[in-house]
């Protein structure tokens, strides 16, 4: 019996412990510019090569490297007793910032915000609240002013969320027959990416973008272009200010960041503003990032620090980070209007409950051995 089949081999453990690390080495490998460069030049390159491109230690790169074909984000051959190195089709497609289906700023997002946020996770329990002020010296009091502390941010993190609708908004627009819609509110809509794609699925439609003015500004200056002219951008706070009348409300990565109260506060928003016979509240779930067929990460619930009495928790909540994807087609709840202008809490309560996912990260033992000459080098 291998020590990887022994019950008494803590090898769980260990893939547990390693999980940062793969991480952190993809994330490094987008920052440093590894699969761009490849992509660029378009024929495998040696470790000296890279290293001298990406002005990097050769000893470095070359860890680097290796971990990342352990993790099968690159390709080796050997041509006279030398490595060389080449995209595999899941870089060039996800991780190659031109791609139109890069998802880039997400792991910039995740690696210079949610990465930084987590090494305070025992501050985080201990306090009861979000260390966004420990990390970044800014304060988490309310949570979107923090994650657009700079305008650099603001964009990387619009940009995390285009990526992501980019890659699996189709899911949900084409799960269901949305043809009757025909005027849609997409609130939180951030860089436009749904309402794209709804108006390119459901033609003759008009979808109309609420947001805070900060995220519109920017929409219209990297994300909408004057072509998409059937969108259209309405600055305001969807909890404060009116929202417009429209058949249907899209609710993409909304309802995990509020607490009780707020969420119960906007649905019933929602439901006084949706034109009448049929409320449908939609929401938006997502296929892993990281593997459309593998393990999905655990939910990625609300941010605030103040709760009503019993309200759900989890350790995430105080970390910073957005809600992580998941796996399986997205769900609609409908409601028909009554004129009580009140939402079933059924609703509510069945996304949060259908969104618990377990988090296994599992460290293949082919790419274990390249990991270890990284750790080693970064000390740890």
């Amino acid at each position: 019996m291998s020590s990887t089949e022994d019950p008494d081999y803590p090898q769980q453990l260990l893939n547990y412990r390693d999980g940062f690390i793969v991480s952190k080495a993809m994330f490094t490998a987008c920052e440093l510019g590894v699969f761009d460069l490849l992509h660029e030049l378009g024929e495998p390159l040696t470790t000296a090569t890279i290293a001298s491109r990406l002005c990097t230690s050769v000893d470095g790169t070359d860890r680097l490297l290796t971990a990342c074909v352990g993790l099968k984000l690159l390709k080796v051959e050997l041509k006279n007793d030398e490595a060389y190195y080449s995209n595999t089709d899941l870089s060039t497609t996800y991780l190659v910032k031109s791609s139109p289906k890069t998802m880039y700023p997400m792991m910039m997002y995740c690696t210079n915000t949610a990465y930084i946020c987590w090494q305070f996770l025992p501050e985080a329990i201990r306090e009861g609240k979000c260390q966004y002020e420990r990390a970044f010296g800014v304060s988490s009091e309310d949570l979107f002013n923090a994650i657009y502390r700079s305008e650099e941010m603001l964009v990387t993190f619009m940009g995390f969320m285009d990526s992501i609708s980019n890659n699996f908004g189709k899911y949900a627009l084409q799960a269901f027959d949305l043809s009757t819609f025909h005027t849609v509110c997409d609130l939180g809509g951030c860089s436009g990416s749904i309402a794209k794609q709804y108006v390119s699925t459901y033609p003759g439609s008009n979808v109309t973008i609420m947001d805070l003015p900060k995220v519109i500004q920017t929409a219209k200056r990297y994300f909408i272009t004057d072509s998409d002219q059937h969108i259209s951008l309405l600055e305001g706070d969807f909890f404060t200010d009116p929202i417009p009348e429209a058949d249907l409300f899209i609710l993409s990565s909304i309802i995990h960041d509020w607490t009780e109260e707020k969420c119960h506060h906007l649905l019933k928003k929602v439901y006084q503003s949706c034109r009448p016979d049929e409320v449908k509240v939609h929401y938006k779930a997502r296929k892993s990032f990281a593997d459309l067929k593998g393990p999905q990460p655990s939910r990625w619930p609300f941010h605030q620090e103040g709760r009503p009495a019993g309200a759900s928790s989890s350790t995430r909540d105080h970390i910073g980070a957005p809600r992580a994807p998941k796996e399986g087609p997205p769900w609609t709840r409908t409601t028909r209007g009554t004129g009580s202008g009140k939402t079933e809490d059924t609703a509510l309560q069945k996304v949060r409950r259908n969104s618990r996912r377990r988090s296994h990260l599992r460290i293949k033992n082919s790419s274990t051995s390249t990991l270890n000459r990284l750790r080693n080098f970064a000390g740890v």
